[in-house]
């Protein structure tokens, strides 16, 4: 149908040889930079399909990656527990942080490069400056357990909690959560962190990996661990609108 704003079929693949274990888009949307499990870093351009760089970032699964605002720079971490920045045009490595524990996401400031945070398992999560400071951002109770973060569309706030956190695209800077052993897909207002849409009940998965907006922020899509589907929910209504398998 004319004017919808999300995929109704497959249309092809990206043959990155190993296991790609994950990915992030540049903010234009251009350039796909896939994490693989053999700690390689493959950029592809999305509009020729074909890959641009291949870095040799790590020796081990690259578990998380986060571009600069302006595409220069990309953020690293994998299962080693190194944390690396990575010029894009030269694929060297402009600076290593090794941390003492597992990394479960790190991600640029959205307006500010020399700005990230890092998701330590089981530990506070560090703001970190490219110059070498670092603060950790406190909690409500010292027993709370955080397990991702992410800055807000701006990088005014911080959002921190149990389960996967997504900024969004649209101008009220959106937040989705997605829980994995309730299946419940939560979307909240990032302004006055009032619930919008909760969505549950169209669906039978126990465990989503992933979630995301399309680029208007009118539709949600996650993916599914178990039966490896993709599904996509209408915002406004809450509805599921498509199921890609």
């Amino acid at each position: 149908t004319f004017g919808q704003n999300y995929p109704e079929e497959f249309d092809g693949t990206l043959d990155c040889v190993s296991l790609a274990v994950t990915c992030a888009f540049n903010r234009q949307g251009a350039l796909l930079a896939v994490g693989c499990n053999d700690g390689r870093i493959v950029i592809w351009d999305f509009l020729t399909r074909g890959i641009a760089k291949i870095i040799s970032a790590h020796v081990h699964p690259v578990c998380s990656l986060s571009w600069s605002r302006k595409g220069h720079k990309l953020l690293s971490v994998s299962t080693d527990n190194n944390v690396c920045i990575w010029d894009v045009l030269s694929g060297d490595c402009d600076v290593k942080y090794r941390f003492p524990s597992p990394i479960m996401k790190v991600q640029f400031h959205p307006r500010n490069d020399k700005l990230f945070i890092v998701c330590p398992m089981r530990h506070p999560v560090v703001l970190l400056n490219s110059d070498g400071t670092h603060r950790l951002l406190p909690l409500d109770d010292p027993a709370d357990v955080t397990l991702v973060a992410s800055f807000d569309r701006r990088g005014q706030h911080v959002y921190c909690g149990r389960c996967w956190v997504v900024a969004g695209s649209g101008g009220d800077c959106w937040v989705v959560v997605v829980s994995g052993g309730d299946c419940w897909v939560v979307v909240v207002s990032g302004g006055d962190c009032r619930v919008v849409v909760v969505s549950g009940g169209d669906c039978r998965v126990v465990v989503w990996v992933k979630c995301c907006f399309s680029g208007d922020a009118e539709y949600i899509c996650a993916g599914s661990a178990r039966q490896h589907s993709l599904y996509i929910w209408e915002r406004s209504v809450g509805n599921l609108v498509k199921i890609l398998h």
